[in-house]
């Protein structure tokens, strides 16, 4: 168990969290670690890009992971991971790994991840209005946020002697987010935002999905923030020791990416579509050579 906090040096405190961490080595010797957070409320310094101290909410969680014997040919490991605060932001994280051996030779590793998260406090932008007394003259915009994002790390590595060896890694990679209820911060060290549509304010989307915002008789327009990001990195490695202390490296990499502001979720079939974007290969040769002297 262990407590954490952070005061800056006006006395503000910017962190406070309570934290407890269990573990547990089973019969079978597989592992499991248990952790629990508590965040207090407290103040953040970077919420509003620098501009006043903004108040942050009470925040839980919890961690879960199981994991497989250490050092065994196939290893594995799951985790489980949530958050939960009292503005109404949250996110749930899965993910693991699977690493198997099939012979001396060959180890083949897998590790898939997925997240879905909701961010209530979401920074969009400022911007000055002399009509905002109660920040200062300037109005600081956030949003809710909708986000999901999949990925699957792989690695496959083959030995052919130990002088010659072939490492290959690809992460295609998907995300994408949701952009709704924008509103504007209400007071200095306050968390709370009143969103346009409210109190007096309105709010409308034009057919680029800009929001059109009035508020205290001026009117102005935001961008439309919502996004979708497909990627794909990969890199192929051949390594051959051609004499003692000599190493000749071929490489062959890609970095192929695409995006669009649409918002939707992301699914599955995306990580097969990140193929198929378009993108950049790179080939470098890489040649030593060790001196006797």
């Amino acid at each position: 168990f262990e407590s954490k906090g952070e005061y800056t040096f006006g006395g503000n405190q910017t962190r406070q969290e309570l934290n407890q961490t269990s573990m547990l080595t089973l019969a079978n010797f597989w592992s499991v670690n248990i952790s629990t957070r508590f965040g207090l409320p407290s103040l953040d310094g970077a919420a509003t890009r620098g501009g006043p101290l903004m108040g942050k909410p009470l925040s839980w969680g919890n961690d879960i992971r199981l994991n497989s014997p250490f050092g065994s040919r196939t290893s594995w490991r799951i985790n489980y991971n949530w958050n939960r605060n009292a503005f109404g932001g949250g996110n749930d994280n899965f993910g693991g790994s699977l690493t198997v051996r099939p012979t001396s030779r060959w180890q083949v590793t897998l590790e898939p991840s997925y997240q879905k998260r909701e961010d209530a406090r979401q920074y969009v932008t400022a911007f000055d209005d002399v009509a905002a007394t109660s920040t200062f003259g300037r109005r600081y915009l956030f949003a809710f946020v909708d986000r999901s994002t999949m990925s699957v790390k792989t690695r496959l590595n083959y030995t052919f002697s130990p002088s010659l060896t072939l490492e290959g890694y690809a992460e295609p990679f998907a995300a994408s987010g949701h952009y709704h209820d924008v509103g504007e911060l209400t007071a200095p060290k306050s968390g709370d935002i009143t969103v346009y549509g409210t109190n007096g304010t309105t709010v409308s989307r034009t057919d680029d999905q800009d929001w059109l915002i009035g508020v205290g008789g001026n009117t102005f327009t935001v961008g439309n923030r919502d996004f979708n990001v497909l990627s794909l990195r990969s890199n192929v490695v051949l390594r051959w020791e051609w004499a003692a202390g000599s190493t000749l490296f071929l490489v062959w990499q890609q970095n192929r990416r695409a995006s669009d502001p649409s918002g939707d979720p992301v699914s599955f079939g995306d990580l097969f579509e990140t193929t198929r974007v378009g993108g950049d290969n790179f080939f470098a040769l890489k040649l030593t050579y060790w001196l006797s002297i």
